[in-house]
């Protein structure tokens, strides 16, 4: 999140504490970027636990169950590791990017017409 660094620096960096280093243009971005980062995992880590309670609810069997949203298409690192996850980081981190950006987008499945065009709109933006 500080200045640029020279690319003996950023290959140190890689070797020992990231498994990537970005350049971002502006000063401050990269701290941006990582709550991002960090709100993306909240999100994540609420999907796995809401399709958990989902999933009580309809009396399946949990253990099972876990392990095939872990490992299944919608699986991801936030529900592998969700039983250890330091949560109130989570909110901390969220509540700084809502602070530096506004409300926070609202995930609501029930509507399955939204779902496409908001898909579309974040392909729009990545150029895909």
């Amino acid at each position: 999140g500080g200045p640029a660094v020279l690319p003996e620096d950023a290959a140190f960096l890689e070797r020992t504490l990231a498994s990537l280093v970005l350049p971002m243009p502006r000063y401050g971005d990269a701290t941006l970027a990582k709550l991002l980062n960090n709100a993306l995992a909240a999100y994540n880590a609420l999907a796995f636990g809401g399709a958990v309670e989902l999933a009580a609810g309809a009396a399946l069997a949990l253990p099972a169950t876990a392990e095939l949203l872990r490992h299944g298409s919608g699986g991801s690192w936030m529900a592998d590791a969700f039983a250890g996850l330091v949560d109130d980081l989570l909110a901390k981190d969220a509540a700084l990017l809502a602070a530096e950006l506004g409300p926070l987008p609202t995930i609501d499945l029930g509507d399955p017409e939204a779902l496409p065009p908001a898909l579309a709109r974040a392909r729009a933006l990545l150029g895909d």
